[in-house]
């Protein structure tokens, strides 16, 4: 089931002009799929965000790019005076950023109005990582045999070996492959930056096959328009919600009961690095990561396996 506009809920709901023009249902989809935050969270985010789009418009702002950082420094302090646990505080300040961030790299705004407000932060959690036995079962799965099968399992194989954001993998074409020199152009950040990760023989393997035996049969009329990857009904470019819907077909046939999403592929191409030795420069290249703070939260749950193993094991742990 594809997931339900959340911002009914918080007031919002017959305002069609409100939501449009503050880009709520991009913002809804961002979190569901790019940031791939379980139900709960998205609920939580869109709550916090719908009431502050609310407040700025009782003050006659009519879109974000109206924001200005007085406004937002106004409201938290407003927030700040009500009865609310730190944790929700910090709840609705993360919120809040993440939505201008969205707006930004979007280039939906041209300046985010939180970048220079000291906020509260919440704790990062660790990112949930799938096994390779996992991978490897999920891929076991794959019927290869059938219309899509062999889609599918190049689909897997390329987005575990490379890391790619699930927005990456919908937008990669045929000329960004290089399957000669097994190695992937991924173009990011809206198309103003790229990136060259290196591809294993599995992952080359599966395109090879995808793309001369399966994909000329789903190309009708060329609808897919340069892309790799094509869905089933009129040879489309698959989109992120296909991709999605792919990934937990083959996590419920091969057994795993989490909340497999794209991005938990790339959580584990990361980790799995790490975990064999990989430099974590060398990794943050590969992710296209801005700052290499961001990389490093996989260097902690590479520890955490460590002490996990440790206390599992140890005699005296």
């Amino acid at each position: 089931m594809e997931p339900v506009f959340r911002f009914n809920r918080d007031g919002l709901a017959g305002n069609a002009g409100l939501v449009r023009s503050f880009y709520l249902e991009q913002f809804q989809d961002y979190l569901v799929f790019e940031r791939s935050l379980a139900d709960n969270s998205v609920s939580a985010y869109c709550s916090d965000v719908g009431s502050f789009v609310l407040e700025m418009s009782a003050a006659g702002i009519t879109g974000p790019a109206a924001v200005r950082r007085e406004l937002v420094e106004e409201y938290f302090n407003r927030l700040a005076g009500l009865p609310l646990e730190a944790s929700s505080l910090a709840r609705r300040t993360s919120s809040l950023r993440t939505y201008f961030r969205f707006l930004l790299g979007e280039k939906f705004i041209h300046y985010d109005p939180t970048e220079t407000i000291d906020l509260p932060r919440a704790t990062r959690k660790l990112p949930h990582v799938l096994s390779l036995q996992q991978i490897l079962e999920m891929l076991e799965a794959v019927d290869t045999g059938k219309l899509g099968g062999l889609r599918d399992a190049a689909l897997i194989e390329l987005m575990y070996a490379t890391g790619m954001r699930v927005s990456e993998t919908v937008g990669l074409r045929l000329d960004d492959l290089r399957l000669s020199r097994r190695e992937v152009l991924v173009i990011f950040a809206k198309g103003s930056k790229q990136r060259v990760v290196p591809l294993g023989e599995a992952a080359v393997e599966a395109l090879e096959r995808y793309l001369e035996t399966e994909r000329p049969l789903l190309d009708k009329g060329a609808a897919g328009r340069g892309k790799v990857f094509l869905n089933l009904r009129g040879g489309a470019p698959l989109s992120r919600v296909g991709i999605w819907k792919i990934l937990r077909k083959y996590a419920a046939l091969a057994g795993i009961r989490e909340n497999v999403h794209p991005h938990m592929l790339r959580h584990s191409f990361a980790t799995h690095l790490v975990e064999n030795g990989a430099n974590l420069r060398a990794v943050q290249e590969m992710l296209g990561h801005a700052r290499i703070a961001t990389t490093q939260i996989y260097s902690h749950v590479s520890g955490e396996m460590v002490r996990q193993v440790h206390r599992e094991f140890h005699p005296r742990a």
